[in-house]
């Protein structure tokens, strides 16, 4: 991200990526307090893990990328490598929190 909020605020893409990265963070910090819960078994921490990174993952990365795409192309562009990028991690915790759910 940058330092300066005036660039992120004009341009489309940087503020889907900033919102996408300060939502990571705190899906990340959820599923961390989910998951030191007492009284759970690996079911319900399977569940929780898969329930917020299947949000993150689909709300904040896709969701900002169509939107970035909608409401224009900035200097950077707009590149699919870089939403797979970004939702790969997403994709790896899934199915970890699936086999979890799983036994």
């Amino acid at each position: 991200m940058s330092l300066n909020p005036g660039v992120m605020a004009q341009d489309p893409t940087h503020r889907h990526r900033v919102v996408g990265t300060i939502s990571s963070f705190t899906a990340i910090f959820v599923i961390c307090a989910l998951g030191v819960m007492g009284g759970q078994d690996h079911r319900a921490v399977g569940l929780e893990w898969l329930g917020m990174s299947a949000a993150a993952a689909a709300v904040f990365y896709v969701y900002g990328y169509v939107q970035a795409i909608r409401l224009g192309e900035s200097s950077v562009g707009l590149r699919s490598r870089r939403l797979i990028g970004s939702t790969a991690p997403y994709l790896v915790e899934i199915v970890g929190a699936a086999l979890l759910l799983g036994g």
